[in-house]
């Protein structure tokens, strides 16, 4: 759901402000044309952001329903850049489902895609 990737249109209008952020906890797979975050040991860098409080609720419908039942939703702290953390809701995948997908080490995916564009 980051800048420049497939999904982040669907919500785009409606971003107020984004920062990068680190959700610890968690390990990143790489499953070609995306990735996948699950618990684990490591963090997974990303984005939050915060949306217009009135399309919220119809923003995260369409992102729940664009994820479908291979993710679930959770709150879960993470922590900006500047070293604040803040609550935010992720999507988080099966671990035992993705396990048969390799780690990305660093667990950042725009370096993986950038690489693989390269």
């Amino acid at each position: 759901l980051m800048a420049g990737e497939p999904a982040h249109p669907m919500f785009a209008a409606a971003v107020e402000r984004s920062e990068p952020a680190r959700l610890p906890g968690a390990v990143l797979h790489d499953l070609g044309a995306y990735p996948a975050a699950v618990t684990g040991m490591g963090d997974v860098y990303g984005e939050v952001h915060w949306l217009d409080g009135a399309a919220f609720d119809a923003i995260i419908a369409r992102l729940d329903a664009y994820e479908g039942e291979e993710y679930h939703r959770i709150r879960c702290p993470v922590w900006l850049d500047g070293g604040a953390p803040v609550d935010a809701w992720v999507y988080l995948a099966d671990p035992v489902a993705m396990a048969v997908y390799p780690i990305i080490a660093d667990g950042r995916w725009p370096g993986v895609r950038r690489a693989r564009s390269a």
